[in-house]
C-alpha cells in the first residue's frame, strides 16, 4: 500500500505540470508579448544587444512591486478591510509556507548533511510549530473574512476576486488544521502539544470525548489537505493569482507611453 510521503510527492509532480503549464499559457505567453510590443517600439538599430535588452527587459521596479504585490496600496484605497483581508492572507500565506519548507526540508533532508537538532528535536521545534499555527490562524481568519466578504457582495466583488482560489486555499488551511488537531488527540503526550494554542484543547477533547483509530483517521485527513494543496498550486497559473508575477513584471517593461497606461487600465486590484 502506497504510503503517505510517496502519495504526496505523486501529487506534486501532477500538479507542477499543470503549475508549468498554466505558467506557460498565462504567463510567459503574455510576457513574452509585451516583449514584442516592446520590441516594436525599441528595434534596438544603433545600440548593443545589453543596452537592446535592457530596454526590452528592463530590472523590475522595486517601487511597484512593493505598492502592488506586497503592500498593495490600491486594494487600502478601496476598503481599509480589504486591505486587512489581504495583509492577513497575504502575511500568513508566506510566513507558514516558509516556515513549513524550512521544517520540511530540514527535517528530511538536509539534517543528513548538517544539524538542526534545536529545530528538529529541540525547543526550535516548538517555535516553529507555534509560528506556523500562528500565521495559520491568520491566513485562515482573512480567507474566511474573504469569502464572506465575496459571497456578501458577489456582483461587485466578481471582477477581483478569485472565489475557486480562495475556497482552495480555505480547505488547505482548514484540513491543516484538521489533520494536526487529530494528529495531537492520538498522542497526548507529544512534547509539541504546549505550542499548539489553537488546536490543543481541541485535540484534548477529541481525544477524550472519542475513542476512535487516530493514526489512521490522522492520515487519511492528512492526504486530504495535501490533495487540496496539490489542486491549490495547480490552479495558481490559471487564477487572477498569476497576477502576482505578472503585474509588477510586465508594468516594469512598459512603465512609458499608451500601452503602458492601457495595461494599468487593465490589470486586476485583487490577488484573491
Amino acid at each position: 500500500m502506497m504510503d503517505k510521503f510517496t502519495f504526496f510527492w505523486c501529487l506534486i509532480i501532477v500538479a507542477m505540470t499543470f503549475f508549468f503549464i498554466g505558467v506557460y499559457k498565462n504567463f510567459a505567453v503574455k510576457i513574452g508579448f509585451i516583449l514584442w510590443v516592446n520590441n516594436r517600439r525599441h528595434n534596438g538599430e544603433g545600440i548593443g544587444w545589453r543596452e537592446n535588452l535592457a530596454l526590452l527587459i528592463p530590472l523590475p521596479n522595486r517601487q511597484v512591486v512593493m505598492d502592488e504585490a506586497l503592500l498593495q496600496r490600491r486594494i487600502k484605497n478601496r476598503s481599509e478591510f480589504l486591505w486587512l483581508r489581504h495583509l492577513l492572507i497575504f502575511s500568513g500565506f508566506v510566513v507558514i509556507f516558509a516556515l513549513d519548507l524550512f521544517l520540511t526540508f530540514a527535517g528530511h533532508y538536509a539534517h543528513h548533511y548538517f544539524h538542526y537538532e534545536y529545530f528538529l528535536s529541540g525547543p526550535g521545534k516548538g517555535l516553529l510549530k507555534f509560528g506556523m499555527e500562528l500565521s495559520g490562524a491568520a491566513l485562515f481568519i482573512g480567507l474566511s473574512l474573504g469569502m464572506i466578504h465575496r459571497i456578501v457582495y458577489a456582483k461587485a466583488e466578481k471582477t477581483y476576486v478569485e472565489l475557486k482560489l480562495l475556497l482552495l486555499l480555505w480547505l488547505v488551511t482548514a484540513t491543516g488544521f484538521l489533520a494536526e488537531g487529530i494528529r495531537l488527540a492520538g498522542q497526548p503526550n507529544d512534547p509539541l502539544m504546549l505550542s499548539s494554542f489553537i488546536m490543543r484543547p481541541i485535540a484534548q477533547w477529541l481525544g477524550t470525548s472519542f475513542s476512535w483509530n487516530w493514526p489512521v483517521l490522522a492520515d487519511g485527513v492528512w492526504c486530504l489537505h495535501a490533495t487540496f494543496a496539490a489542486a491549490f498550486f495547480a490552479y495558481i497559473p490559471f487564477s487572477k493569482f498569476i497576477h502576482i508575477l505578472s503585474a509588477p513584471l510586465g508594468r516594469s517593461i512598459t512603465q512609458n507611453g499608451e500601452y503602458a497606461y492601457q495595461k494599468r487600465q487593465r490589470i486586476s486590484e485583487g490577488l484573491l
